[in-house]
């Protein structure tokens, strides 16, 4: 965890979950099995099945599951390629003009595998808030996004947000060719 002095105005939290741990990941998504086999299910009735497939997520290459840095609340991160690189953190907010609040941290993760161009599904379950209405995201050109194309309850335990993303697009912050990477957060937004 690294911090800046709470209340500075460039105040930046992370924590990169592949670092904090002691990495026993099968499933090379680099997050410890342990982790992944807390998270609750996405039906509320037992743990390691945080999106709901039956399958525990720490046996899933593209399925990953960490904790938030208030220890409690888990996130899923699900697409159709395999994940890496999972990491919370509570960015500093630079030219976003929408009224919007994030109840939860931003959530970095990184598709592999990629081909430019190629279109990524991505679906991202966070704890149940009927409130959630947007996920954003700032643009290599600085301009933010809400990127969700689909917001759902799952009973009353989740929320799963859905976002497409594209390789190379203006909303993939890295330069590789073959990996997608996305930083962003569910939002409150006041429209």
């Amino acid at each position: 965890l690294t911090a800046s002095q709470t209340g500075d105005a460039n105040f930046n939290a992370a924590i990169n979950v592949s670092q904090l741990i002691n990495i026993n990941a099968a499933d090379t998504d680099g997050v410890d099995d342990l982790i992944e086999n807390a998270v609750p299910n996405a039906d509320g009735l037992g743990f390691g099945d945080g999106d709901g497939n039956g399958v525990l997520d720490s046996t899933e290459s593209n399925v990953a599951s960490f904790v938030a840095h208030n220890g409690m609340d888990y996130f899923t991160v699900k697409s159709s390629f395999p994940l890496s690189n999972l990491n919370v953190s509570m960015e500093p907010l630079t030219g976003l003009t929408e009224d919007v609040t994030f109840p939860y941290d931003f959530l970095g993760f990184t598709l592999n595998g990629l081909s430019a161009g190629e279109l990524a599904v991505v679906e991202i379950y966070i704890p149940y808030n009927v409130l959630i209405n947007s996920y954003w995201k700032q643009g290599n050109d600085t301009r933010w996004l809400n990127m969700a194309t689909n917001i759902d309850q799952i009973g009353v335990v989740k929320t799963k947000i859905t976002l497409q993303l594209v390789e190379g697009g203006n909303y993939d912050s890295d330069s590789n060719a073959t990996t997608l990477t996305d930083p962003g957060a569910a939002g409150v937004t006041t429209y």
